[in-house]
């Protein structure tokens, strides 16, 4: 798993709409693993709140670089998932 944190306040994007802005309200972990990343936005002069995966976030630092730097950041958190897989077998 990816050793990258979100935490309260950071800027975040969903992976599917990387021009979107979001601030990280809240981190909720249940039983001591991470249930919900809750995230809120400005739309159309409304607020809005909603539940997501961390899979599903980028960083707004990596998001606002496009969508070059986005897909090499994805590809090295798969490069590293696949590395840890493989050092838990060792």
């Amino acid at each position: 798993m990816s050793k990258i944190k979100f935490k309260q306040g950071s800027d975040v994007a969903h992976i599917d709409n990387l021009e979107l802005k979001m601030r990280v309200r809240s981190v909720v972990f249940k039983d001591k693993k991470l249930e919900y990343i809750e995230c809120s936005w400005f739309q159309n002069n409304f607020y809005i709140k909603e539940k997501f995966h961390s899979k599903e976030l980028i960083p707004w630092e990596i998001a606002s670089k496009g969508k070059e730097i986005v897909n090499s950041y994805l590809e090295s958190l798969e490069n590293e998932k696949k590395f840890e897989k493989i050092h838990r077998r060792i």
